[in-house]
């Protein structure tokens, strides 16, 4: 009787054990994922940033009064396509955070 109590407590810390590891190598993937996500959302931040500042650029260029409306116009559509591409970009993260956030 002592032998079959053993080997239960064995088998019943082994499952235990199995149990523990697992959850342990699910919350090591959903943090690597969540740095995986920072890391790309940091990415993004500093792309769009750069892509801010030469927006700024360009609105102080376009208040010389020295340009022609041709360049004017150059400079508008310039930092338009900069405004899609900042628009684009946020779009992008936020459907890939909500796809990583929806349940597993």
């Amino acid at each position: 009787m002592h032998i079959n109590y053993s080997i239960l407590s064995l088998v019943s810390s082994d499952a235990y054990k199995n149990t523990t590891l697992s959850a342990l190598a699910q919350n090591i993937e959903r943090l690597l994922t969540d740095l995986q996500m920072s890391a790309e959302v940091d990415d993004a931040l500093r792309e769009i940033l750069t892509m801010l500042e030469m927006m700024r650029v360009l609105a102080v260029q376009a208040t010389d009064d020295t340009l022609t409306m041709q360049e004017r116009e150059q400079i508008q559509l310039e930092f338009d396509e900069l405004k899609d591409e900042i628009d684009r970009i946020a779009e992008t993260m936020q459907f890939k955070q909500l796809s990583e956030n929806s349940p597993r």
